[in-house]
């Protein structure tokens, strides 16, 4: 008798959490989402398959990160042979339970100019923002570039790369909350019980 009732049980329990996942995965909570940081940053440390230093879009951040380190760069000929450096956009979902100050999270890194590769580079500190114009930095991200794929060696990865700044938190739901269809029409409101 009580095999047949943990049997019947578990039936029912892999059952809702079957359904709650056919659920996650057509509808989201309206408020609730994945936030999406980015920034614009450089990844130094390439051999010699980086940006042509005579390209400005390369030079002139450079010449900004050494004259900030005490090394001010005369005339941006001084960077023409440079190779080892690449602009690049890094970006970093977090997810949709939000972040606190100190959480790390992945972090993708893509060429934006003429790199032939991001293979060995490291990537310098780099504030990343809200995706709207002035927002403010959330989280900071650096570290060492693994390249996932390689017939894609201008897209890497830093696993852990981000720290969070400050924290992202999701609106708590109240009684009552919109569930958004995949594709973005919401379901109607649905009544939710606080524990």
């Amino acid at each position: 008798m009580t095999r047949t009732l943990c049997a019947c049980l578990l039936i029912l329990l892999s059952t809702s959490i079957a359904r709650a996942q056919i659920v996650r995965q057509m509808a989201t909570i309206e408020g609730q989402g994945a936030s999406g940081l980015n920034g614009l940053g450089l990844v130094v440390g390439l051999p010699g398959t980086g940006d042509s230093g005579k390209d400005l879009m390369l030079a002139r951040p450079l010449a900004e990160v050494l004259r900030n380190k005490g090394l001010p760069i005369a005339d941006f000929d001084e960077l023409r042979s440079t190779r080892s450096c690449a602009l690049v956009m890094v970006t970093c979902e977090v997810p949709e339970t939000g972040g606190r100050t100190g959480d790390q999270f992945d972090v993708t890194v893509s060429a934006i100019g003429a790199a032939s590769s991001l293979a060995g580079g490291v990537l310098l500190h780099t504030p990343l923002t809200g995706p709207f114009p002035g927002s403010e930095a959330y989280a900071m991200a650096t570290g060492d570039l693994v390249v996932q794929d390689v017939n894609a060696p201008t897209k890497a990865t830093v696993r852990d790369g981000a720290q969070m700044i400050q924290d992202i938190r999701m609106p708590q739901l109240g009684e009552r909350f919109n569930l958004l269809l995949r594709g973005g029409r919401p379901s109607g409101v649905v009544g939710h019980e606080q524990e």
